[in-house]
Formats: C-alpha cells, structure tokens, sequence
C-alpha cells in the first residue's frame, strides 16, 4: 500500500486528516513518513488545512515537527490567513508567536484583515483595525 498515494487534488491522506481533529493520526502518519510539507495542486500543504478547520492541537504538531508556516499557496497566501479566515484567536496567536508573516499580502494584496473579515468573528476584526491593519 502507498501512504504517499495523491488524489485529484494533490493531497496525501495527511491532508484530510488534518482536516479532522484527531491527532493521533497525524501523528501516526508522519511517524510513516509522509511529507508535513508536501504542496497539493494549490500549492498549499497540511498546515493549511488544519488551519482552516481550527485543528489547534494539530496545527502545534506540524510546526513542532518542522512545517514552514510561511509557505506561500499560489496565491500568496500563508497558515495565518486560514487561521484569520476561521477566526481561531489561540491559533493565530500561535502562529505568530512561531514567526508567522503578520504583515504578509496575498498576490491580490489581501491582508490579514481580509481574512478576519470572512470569519464570524467581529472582535478578531476590531482588534486588526485597532492595531493599525489597513483597510
């Protein structure tokens, strides 16, 4: 069996479970051997999904095992923008701390604000804007 095996989109099985919140898998996958910062076809790797999905306790195991956090997607985009985008403070919290691009622009010069302002979280955005970020 092939643990490496792709599907259409360019995703390892470490993908979809970093769409889930079940660490022992990851854990056990990457134990196997697969790749924490493989691109699928977006250009995008696992942290980006768990991010995403709010996974805080994933997202701290990938970048305890060495992921890039600012590995760009094809986009220009970075882990913290998805972290914005659900609104998970604590994960982005973390990313920062970790030494996330806080000031990184999309290459449709979207900033962190954009982001946050996809989430449900009204206060995420009122803080952004209260630091300084550009509208």
């Amino acid at each position: 069996m092939n643990i490496n095996k792709e599907n259409k989109k360019g995703e390892t099985p470490l993908f979809n479970g970093c769409s889930h919140d079940n660490l022992d898998i990851i854990k056990y996958l990457i134990n196997l051997g697969l790749d924490i910062n493989k691109e699928n076809n977006e250009g995008e790797t696992p942290i980006f999904k768990a991010c995403k999905n709010g996974n805080e306790n994933i997202v701290k195991y990938l970048i305890k095992s060495g992921v890039d956090i600012n590995k760009e997607n094809k986009k220009g985009e970075i882990p913290l923008f998805k972290a914005y985008e659900n609104g998970n403070i604590n994960i982005i919290n973390y990313l920062i701390e970790q030494g996330a691009k806080k000031d990184q622009k999309s290459h449709h010069n979207e900033s962190s604000l954009f982001y946050a302002c996809c989430s449900d979280n009204a206060k995420l955005v009122e803080n952004l804007i209260e630091e300084g970020e550009n509208l």
